[in-house]
């Protein structure tokens, strides 16, 4: 740490780099990494407020006020900082959220600031893998893409994709707003079997002094059902019906629920045209960051390009009308069931809440 400076850490993912996984223990080990001289900011960026998984709330509020109020808000969180570091004696802190917009005014005014030595942290992945695990939460379900094929076209098109893990972009984006000597980049390929405990020893942290080290159960990065994703496209070819409203809120509804979720059903792949298409892309990219940053070749840092031997074929499981009408009449059915038994417990509590 440079001279009266506090070490601010900013965890920037990327997604699909670990990032869950890292951020619950962080959350649920509060208190353990405190200790051990890590304070792992609350909701509001600051150390006494509410625990918080990630801090996206803060980043995607900050967005909605001006430069201006941007650059009064950094100086008021700097302030808490440096007075929580002299009164416990901790000087790194830590902010994570994988999608955070940089750069910002927030962020250009913590670089400003004279208290601070920011270190951002990134994680690069193969983007063969990054697409295939991308396909389910934001090719189909965001973007709205009729295959992994058209997914995989459209990531490496879009500014906003390509530019999320082209990584000679990703990194050059924040050297140029914090300094290439403070990056901390990580392979998501080298470090993925302890993907935890490689974060930690960021810190000198050894994951043996946190008591809570159970993994994360996070729905939200866990495969979904093949035949729901069926229904995502069905529902988008049903706007003009006339219950395409009553569809639309129930399909709504149980995005968030666990009967979206199979672990057993993971779905679709890559072709060989798909495989050699993302490598093409992005071949240069990944032989300067393995090049530059880790002394490695792309293939060394990022692993080997397995072609098939056959093209797989595409929509493998191919849903007709029945598979349709019984999947939507058994989410109709199990929302029945949940809110039948939310209204039990309602009246439950009434009544005990009558008798007190």
């Amino acid at each position: 740490m440079k001279k009266n400076k506090i070490n601010l850490f900013l965890h920037f993912g990327v997604e699909k780099t670990g990032s869950t996984s890292i951020q619950h223990i962080l959350n649920k080990n509060r208190k353990d990494l405190t200790k051990a001289g890590l304070m792992y900011l609350g909701e509001d960026l600051t150390w006494n407020s509410t625990p918080c998984l990630n801090h996206q709330n803060f980043f995607k509020k900050i967005n909605t006020i001006s430069p201006e109020e941007q650059q009064i808000l950094a100086k008021d969180k700097i302030s808490n900082w440096v007075n929580f570091s002299k009164n416990r004696n901790i000087n790194n802190f830590l902010i994570s959220w994988e999608s955070a917009k940089v750069p910002s005014p927030f962020l250009e005014a913590l670089k400003k600031s004279p208290f601070l030595n920011i270190q951002p942290i990134i994680y690069v992945r193969n983007q063969i893998d990054w697409l295939k695990s991308g396909w389910k939460q934001y090719g189909c379900k965001i973007e709205g893409n009729e295959s992994i094929s058209d997914w995989v076209e459209h990531a490496i098109k879009s500014p906003f994709w390509e530019g999320k893990i082209n990584w000679h972009k990703r990194i050059a984006e924040l050297s140029k707003l914090f300094g290439d000597k403070n990056l901390i980049i990580k392979s998501y390929e080298l470090e993925k079997l302890a993907i935890v405990e490689s974060f930690l020893l960021i810190f000198n942290i050894s994951i043996n002094q946190l008591t809570d080290i159970e993994k994360a159960e996070d729905y939200n990065n866990k495969p979904l059902r093949a035949d729901l994703l069926e229904l995502v496209k069905h529902s988008r070819s049903l706007l003009s019906d006339p219950y395409s409203e009553e569809f639309t809120n129930l399909f709504a509804y149980y995005l968030k629920e666990d009967a979206f979720i199979s672990s057993s059903k993971e779905g679709y792949k890559l072709n060989n045209s798909d495989i050699e298409k993302i490598s093409d892309h992005f071949s240069v990219s990944n032989e300067f960051v393995a090049k530059t940053y880790f002394n490695l070749t792309s293939t060394e840092l990022f692993g080997e390009i397995i072609i098939e031997d056959s093209e797989v074929e595409e929509n493998q499981n191919q849903y007709s009308l029945e598979h349709f009408i019984s999947t939507y009449v058994e989410i109709l059915f199990k929302r029945e069931q949940k809110l039948n038994t939310l209204e039990k417990k309602i009246r439950k509590q009434l009544v005990k809440n009558t008798n007190v």
